[in-house]
């Protein structure tokens, strides 16, 4: 797990995480708690399957996986994402708009910034389920 400390004005504190390869971010004031799949806490909340979400190939968990605990919309819920890398923190000056070309075609993205080694695209919670939605999650685990 990597952490950054550098905290200062107009930054955004972002807990990262990998599905499929590929490098997120939640605002870390959205998150409530990270916990492993076989966490007793994991069975009390419905679970989204991010790579389902995002129309990913299925894959099994790893001692990597992880389920992030966020508060949405549609109330508590887990997200399960390949693995955690930890809390970084992202400048106002270098978020830009998701392109049209992402956007669309992958649910959430609403900023994607480039990092050190890569690109970072930053998940708005608003997408998740409603609560309609999130009860059937839930009757599905």
């Amino acid at each position: 797990m990597h952490v950054m400390l550098v905290p200062t004005e107009n930054v955004l504190p972002l807990v990262s995480f990998e599905l499929a390869g590929v490098v997120y971010g939640l605002d870390v004031a959205s998150v409530q708690e990270i916990v492993r799949i076989e966490n007793p806490r994991a069975e009390r909340v419905p679970v989204l399957d991010l790579r389902k979400r995002f129309g990913l190939a299925a894959s099994e968990p790893t001692r990597a996986t992880r389920i992030i605990v966020v508060e949405g919309a549609g109330g508590t819920m887990g997200l399960l994402v390949d693995a955690v890398r930890g809390v970084l923190y992202l400048s106002s000056v270098t978020r830009d708009p998701a392109p049209e070309t992402v956007a669309p075609q992958v649910p959430g993205i609403r900023v994607i910034t480039n990092l050190e080694h890569g690109l970072l695209h930053l998940l708005d919670l608003e997408w998740l389920p409603s609560e309609t939605e999130l009860a059937a999650i839930s009757d599905q685990r």
